[in-house]
This record gives C-alpha cells, sequence and structure tokens, in this order.
C-alpha cells in the first residue's frame, strides 16, 4: 500500500501563543498544523488529550485545525497530523470518533511502515 504525504504552506491564522504556534503548514486537506503544548491543553481544556487532536473530535480546537503536541518527538508530528487529518476526514463522511479513530490507526501504522522502508 503506498501513502504519501504532502504537506502545503498555510497562512498564520493568529498570532502565536506560549503554549500555540502554527506551522506554517497544512495537510493534505487545508487544516493547518499546530504546535501545542500538551501540558497546557490537558490543563485547561481536557485531561485526555493526547498526541494530537483535531476539532471534530474535541470542540475547543477550531475545525480548521490540527494539534500536536510540542512535547512529543519532532519525528512523529508528521505520523500525528497524518492521523488526525484522516480521521477528520473520515468524520467529515458521517463516521463516529472511535470508527474513524480506529482507521486513522491503521493507516498511520501503514504510514510508519511505509516511511522506515527504504
Amino acid at each position: 500500500m503506498e501513502i504519501s504525504w504532502q504537506t502545503s504552506v498555510a497562512p498564520k491564522k493568529s498570532q502565536d501563543t506560549f503554549w500555540k504556534s502554527y506551522l506554517g503548514e497544512a495537510c493534505p486537506h487545508g487544516l493547518s498544523l499546530v504546535l501545542v503544548n500538551g501540558t497546557h491543553v490537558r490543563d485547561h481544556h481536557d485531561s485526555d488529550f493526547s498526541q494530537g487532536g483535531n476539532g471534530r473530535r474535541y470542540r475547543f480546537i477550531p475545525k480548521g485545525e490540527l494539534w500536536i503536541d510540542s512535547q512529543i518527538d519532532p519525528d512523529e508530528w508528521p505520523l500525528i497530523a497524518f492521523h488526525e487529518c484522516v480521521e477528520v476526514e473520515y468524520m467529515k463522511q458521517g463516521w463516529d470518533y472511535d470508527r474513524a479513530h480506529d482507521a486513522a490507526k491503521k493507516l498511520e501504522g501503514h504510514f510508519r511502515t511505509a516511511r522506515r522502508t527504504p
């Protein structure tokens, strides 16, 4: 299975803050990639936030953004963004979160394998 992942340039939607930073990139579906301080998100929004999130899963995330916990190894950021992008697309099609998450997790596994293969 071939999985491609290509980000594009995205304008910053607002100013960066001490806990939120726009990467200036968007996923293939146009959602802005945003690094967030995961501890801040867990302390102020949802204690279950882990690795990343999107506005269809978490009401506090703007619908046009994919959040990535900046405290995670930067090598993981594209994988988390990929997962969140796929999850959003399935949820847009009417899938519930659990089903979309499981499908995104499976595709993320394929993406991880493809990245390791020379």
